[in-house]
Formats: C-alpha cells, sequence, structure tokens
C-alpha cells in the first residue's frame, strides 16, 4: 500500500473506491445479464410476473452503472443517483400496471413451461451471483487492510 501513496488514509479512499467500482462492474454485469434472460422469458411466456423483475434488474444495472460515474463524486451527485433508481422504480410500476390493465381487457394466460422453468430458479441465481460478486471485494479487502497494518 506504501508504493500507491505517503498518506495511508488517502490511499485507504482510494483503495476503497477501486474495490466500490470493481464490485460495481461485477453487479452491473450480473444484472444486465440476469435482466436479457428475464426479459425474454417474461415476453415468450407473457408472464406479468416475469417482466416487473426483468424491469427491477435493468433499473438496478442502470443506476450500478450511474453508481459508477458517482462513487467519487459529491454527495449531492449520489444522492441524484437514488433519486434516479427511486423514478425508475416508479416507472417500472407503471409499466406492469399498464400491462396488467392490457391482460384485463385482453386475458391471456401466461405460460405454465416458462413459468415453471423460470420462476423458481432465477431468485436463486440471483443470489449466489449477487454473493459470488462480494467473495473478491472481501478477499481485496482483507489482504489490503493487513498489508496496511503491516506497513504501519
Amino acid at each position: 500500500m506504501g508504493s500507491c501513496c505517503n498518506d495511508i488514509d488517502a490511499c485507504s479512499i482510494d483503495t476503497l473506491r477501486d474495490q466500490q467500482r470493481g464490485t460495481l462492474r461485477i453487479v452491473l454485469g450480473i444484472n444486465a445479464v440476469m435482466f436479457l434472460i428475464i426479459a425474454v422469458a417474461a415476453l415468450y411466456g407473457r408472464s406479468s410476473a416475469l417482466l416487473s423483475d426483468s424491469l427491477d434488474n435493468l433499473g438496478d444495472a442502470l443506476t450500478y452503472g450511474l453508481s459508477l460515474y458517482a462513487v467519487s463524486r459529491s454527495g449531492t451527485t449520489k444522492a441524484k443517483v437514488a433519486l434516479f433508481k427511486g423514478g425508475l422504480i416508479f416507472l417500472a410500476a407503471c409499466g406492469v400496471a399498464v400491462q396488467i390493465v392490457s391482460k384485463l381487457i385482453h386475458p391471456s394466460v401466461p405460460s405454465f413451461e416458462v413459468m415453471g422453468g423460470v420462476q423458481p430458479y432465477e431468485p436463486r441465481c440471483q443470489l449466489v451471483l449477487s454473493l459470488s460478486s462480494l467473495a473478491p471485494s472481501r478477499r481485496r479487502c482483507q489482504y489490503e487492510f493487513g498489508m496496511g497494518m503491516l506497513a504501519k
């Protein structure tokens, strides 16, 4: 750690921001891929539940992308990113509500094969992928804090 700068505190902040960027990139990729998979399943299976889940993943991916930009910016920028995420959740809810009203007017039954094939496994995949994204960050943090203690 001593090689990155002379001020340990400033170096720790830079290291933390680098770790945050790395983790954000991983979860951005996870959410983008999950959005695509679930969106295709939602459209193919005519499922409002899967559609809302895919839109949530899209909102998360967009938020993580903006968070990559905001990670070293001011608190105001970070607050704007949080407000943007809230707006995305509201828009997604409106979109799903429109789809539900449309299904009330033009009834259709979701495809059981798609729902039964995707819905039970999707949350498990999300959990495994999310936990796996935290493991490299935790190892780096333990190593770098350990090295920081040795440098003192």
